[in-house]
């Protein structure tokens, strides 16, 4: 009988090849990604990952129309992409530490929910340094609904992620490393990126490396 979890990711990369969302580069190594923690690891681990891409897809996409005024220019995704997001979560799954993995991914979850939903709030943005009002888009700029979603997000991701690590206490890990690894995203957004000093993708790799190292670290003491 085909394992249909060996088969998901090839129609998720399609769907999103199709949907202007990868290139095909990108898509071949989403798929590669997929198929290291199928395994190397096993379905549980892989759920973790396919809930992050779904739940952080319909986010990008939605009201799509409404964020274009903000002349955002949105770049189908490369391989460069993947990695930033899922680099930190390829390392956790091939070393098998189970709360880089939560940790990295809930911080990726977390920033991309905090800017693409945050986007759509009716009060201006304030950037995380300085909390004066900045234009909606700018990177540091944080808002209210942007937090809440972000906060919400990585504590779905939690819950999810009792599948692997059976203990509560993973719930709250994920949901302060994530929320925590988005604030950093921000900062260095503002102080870094905002400059010309790293790129997004250098940012979001940073951003989830701090978040998953922040899991491991809470993992010790809850």
């Amino acid at each position: 009988m085909i394992n249909i979890f060996y088969i998901l990711p090839f129609f998720i990369a399609l769907l999103a090849y199709e949907g202007k969302a990868l290139t095909v580069l990108g898509g071949i190594t989403g798929i590669l990604l997929a198929y290291v923690v199928l395994i190397l690891r096993d379905e549980k681990w892989f759920l973790i990952l396919f809930f992050f891409f779904v739940i952080a897809s319909i986010a990008t996409r939605y009201k799509e129309d409404k964020k274009s005024k903000y002349e955002i220019v949105k770049k189908i995704r490369g391989p460069e992409h993947i990695l930033a997001n899922g680099g930190v979560a390829l390392i956790a799954t091939v070393i098998g530490n189970p709360f880089l993995f939560i940790g990295s991914l809930s911080t990726s979850l977390a920033d991309t929910m905090s800017s693409e939903i945050g986007m759509l709030s009716k009060k201006k943005p304030v950037m995380i340094t300085t909390f004066k009002k900045t234009r909606t888009g700018v990177n540091g700029g944080i808002t209210r609904l942007g937090n809440t979603v972000a906060l919400l997000s990585a504590f779905s991701l939690g819950l999810l992620s009792l599948i692997i690590v059976p203990h509560y206490s993973v719930v709250l890990i994920s949901t302060v490393s994530g929320f925590l690894g988005m604030l950093i995203d921000s900062v260095i957004g503002a102080v870094w990126e905002n400059r010309n000093i790293i790129g997004n993708n250098a940012t979001n790799f940073i951003a989830s490396l701090s978040g998953g190292l922040i899991a491991c670290i809470l993992s010790y003491f809850i």
